[in-house]
């Protein structure tokens, strides 16, 4: 098994059934909701938080705008990051060599998805078939099944890496072409930036562009780091939240208050 004990490898398999619960439940958003999150805990399980961190962060940016609308399926990013992070830390290996593997899972995870919608479709048929003939204990309990499947989805890619063995891995890695792990590499630094790029494509830049300016001057020449620089930006969309209150309620009441805050 992955060079860990049966506790760590129960542990996160655990937890991938969790956040599947929890993304096709109740959302509750508590314990490990982000990819930043995930990579947290998988790495403490297996000893090492500051590699998942990173994993997840960097996987965090290659993930923005990727959403999947109308049923549509997309890469799991993150069943990337536990592959990732478990890869990297087992393996002491660089981060990019996590993601190396990792990568290829999220986009076979695509095709899964798929054919659990398709057997879903099925099911949900059936239980509508079941609910029109007034047999509503089977048309209650047959969307179970796709919930199953849906925490399997998850928790199966986990299983077969950690019970794959490392060799099976270090075998994968070690037979990876230079051009392609240095591809990886080049990819894994230009994916952050597309999807950034994705991201600021439906934010209001027209009009804030001020803002997307303040915080290039602040990374890319006074060398701030991302949390100081989030902390200013929340400093100014809380400002600017009290001022559109505010505009607002001098509009309700009447006041002219000279044009639309949205317009300046």
């Amino acid at each position: 098994m992955f060079g860990m004990n049966i506790l760590q490898a129960l542990l996160i398999i655990l937890f991938a059934v969790y956040r599947a619960v929890d993304m096709y439940g109740p959302q509750t958003f508590v314990l490990g909701w982000s990819n930043v999150g995930e990579g947290f805990i998988v790495g403490a399980i297996l000893g090492n938080p500051a590699v998942g961190i990173e994993i997840g962060a960097t996987l965090s940016l290659m993930s923005l705008g990727v959403v999947g609308l109308g049923g549509a399926s997309v890469p799991n990013f993150h069943i990337t990051t536990f592959v990732a992070t478990i890869v990297a830390v087992q393996l002491n290996e660089p981060i990019a060599t996590g993601m190396a593997v990792g990568l290829p899972v999220a986009m076979l995870s695509v095709y899964l998805d798929i054919l659990i919608k398709t057997i879903g479709t099925g099911i949900a048929a059936r239980a509508q078939q079941y609910i029109e003939k007034g047999e509503f204990d089977k048309g209650i309990k047959l969307p179970l099944v796709i919930a199953f499947m849906n925490y399997f989805q998850w928790a199966l890619p986990v299983a077969i890496v950690i019970f794959a063995g490392q060799g099976v891995v270090q075998a994968i890695v070690n037979i990876m072409p230079d051009w392609l792990y240095n591809g990886l590499n080049v990819a894994g630094k230009l994916l952050p930036v597309t999807g950034m790029a994705m991201l600021i494509n439906y934010m209001p830049i027209d009009k804030h562009w001020q803002y997307l300016l303040l915080g290039f001057v602040l990374y890319s020449y006074l060398k701030l780091s991302v949390l100081p620089i989030g902390m200013i930006g929340l400093v100014f969309a809380l400002i600017y939240y009290k001022n559109e209150v505010k505009f607002k309620q001098l509009q309700a009441s009447g006041v002219s208050v000279g044009g639309d805050m949205e317009d300046e």
